[in-house]
């Protein structure tokens, strides 16, 4: 099995509680029907804690081993992912548990303006709202 995968996998496996609470708000197409795949391998090089190919968003979750030892490389690899067109959007363990509505709302924002919808309610279906 591939190196990359095999760590995807073990990410998934032990996943923090934030991770845990954001990806059942995320999966199933539970967040304005977008599907995000958890712990997603990209450029044969990265793993992504959240993905959506459809809005090219990546969220990660910076827990205990993003600490300052890890900033510059962290940057690095966002600018790489933002130069490959993808929007990274980052927030920490701590919100991720215990802020988890917050983010969300992060999240539709950038969706909104993203998609210059007219309203910031995504609980509808994908689409509605959207300019024409």
């Amino acid at each position: 099995m591939e190196k990359l995968t095999k760590y995807s996998r073990n990410l998934r496996r032990d996943a923090t509680l934030g991770e845990r609470r954001l990806w059942k708000l995320l999966r199933n197409r539970e967040f304005a029907g977008y599907k995000f795949r958890r712990q997603h391998k990209l450029f044969h090089r990265f793993i992504a804690d959240f993905y959506c190919r459809q809005l090219k968003l990546i969220v990660e979750i910076d827990g205990s081993s993003h600490d300052e030892s890890r900033y510059d490389a962290d940057r690095k690899r966002q600018r790489f992912l933002e130069d490959k067109g993808l929007t990274v959007l980052r927030f920490s363990e701590y919100e991720a548990r215990y802020q988890t509505n917050q983010v969300l709302e992060s999240i539709e924002v950038f969706v909104c303006e993203a998609f210059e919808l007219l309203t910031p309610t995504l609980s509808s279906k994908e689409g509605e709202g959207a300019v024409t």
